[in-house]
């Protein structure tokens, strides 16, 4: 069974958007946050899919997180890692 992870944060590049990219690669579906929504899409345009929820603002305090967490079980039903 998949899982559905959150990554919090400026995804554009880095570590973000490794984890990002390496579970949609095993199937997962991943919720991501950050300053450039087409940014987010086009960094990770190849492995996406229907399994990339693109949520725009970065989640930097608790209420973004909180409804970047309401947002991602609205799309995908669960959360399983934040």
């Amino acid at each position: 069974m998949s899982k559905v992870m959150v990554d919090h944060g400026r995804m554009q590049r880095g570590i973000g958007t490794s984890t990002a990219r390496t579970a949609l690669r095993l199937g997962d579906r991943v919720a991501v946050t950050g300053g450039n929504i087409d940014e987010l899409r086009e960094a990770l345009a190849d492995v996406a899919g229907e399994r990339l929820l693109v949520i725009g603002p970065n989640a930097c305090d608790q209420q973004t997180a909180n409804e970047t967490v309401h947002l991602t079980r609205q799309a995908f039903r669960q959360v399983n890692i934040q």
